[in-house]
């Protein structure tokens, strides 16, 4: 019985580490991946497709919101949403590709010191990292209104898209 209990605690205890651990470890690895030029590291931290759908997804509530802001009915600032998204679509994707990941951090334009204002230091003071559940977190600046939404990827973490904060 004692035998069961405390492999109960320590598959509990392991379980705990990973949920707490691992995002932070993805983050770091993606930052050591950017600083460092590799853009296949980093690019193997993104799911590109997921990416993809809900930048234009983003996209298109934020027209949306922006038109009926601005006194426009519903229904045209829903439709105005929809054209901007279709507009955008071609762009979102030639924009959230590998190459696009690779282009920006080609070792030969890039200085460290660029790469270093690009990527975030990982301390808390800088960086806000939120669970959502065991299998979604976002990660993003505390004064920035976009952050980061990663998504499991088997026991890993991988950017699958944007979130806008209020």
């Amino acid at each position: 019985m004692k035998k069961v209990v405390v492999i109960l605690l320590v598959a509990a205890l392991v379980v705990g580490g990973w949920w707490y651990g691992s995002p932070l470890l993805t983050l770091k690895d993606m930052r050591d991946a950017a600083l460092a030029g590799d853009a296949a590291a980093l690019s193997g931290h993104v799911d590109y497709e997921a990416m993809r759908v809900d930048v234009r997804s983003e996209v298109r509530e934020a027209a949306t919101e922006r038109l009926e802001g601005s006194g426009i009915p519903g229904g045209i600032a829903g439709l105005g949403g929809a054209l901007a998204e279709r507009r955008a679509g071609a762009l979102v994707d030639q924009l959230v590709r590998p190459e696009t990941v690779a282009a920006m951090f080609a070792a030969d334009e890039m200085s460290e010191g660029q790469a270093r204002a690009m990527v975030p230091d990982l301390s808390e003071e800088e960086l806000v990292v939120t669970r959502h559940g065991f299998d979604r977190f976002t990660a993003g600046m505390p004064a920035q209104p976009i952050h980061a939404e990663f998504r499991r990827d088997g026991l890993g973490w991988k950017l699958a898209g944007i979130e806008r904060v209020e």
